[in-house]
């Protein structure tokens, strides 16, 4: 974020939670320029700040970008749309991080 100069995108008002894709998954990824890179984040950035225990009692979520992410556990795991979260509820000064792999 911070060599993209987007950290803006994290200090709008009010709480957010980040899906951040860990290392593997963004390492598929080339984004060319900051305006790509806002737009692949705000597919994964959502409006309030929600911990595993919020997300559990929901069917859906919707990001930033618009995108409605269909939420469900499944053998043991937790996914977001097509996401498996592999690490929760990481605080930070304006909502909450969870960690992702697969990112679609």
């Amino acid at each position: 974020m911070r060599d993209a100069d987007l950290e803006y995108m994290l200090r709008r008002s009010g709480l957010h939670t980040l899906l951040a894709p860990d290392n593997e998954s963004l390492s598929s990824v080339k984004l060319r320029d900051a305006e790509e890179v806002e737009a692949f984040l705000n597919h994964y950035l959502l409006p309030g700040g929600f911990e595993s225990f919020d997300l559990r009692r929901v069917k859906n979520v919707k990001s930033v970008a618009g995108d409605t992410l269909q939420l469900r556990a499944e053998n043991g795991t937790f996914r977001i749309g097509a996401a498996l979260i592999v690490r929760s509820d990481v605080p930070c000064t304006n909502g909450v991080i969870h960690v992702v792999t697969t990112c679609s």
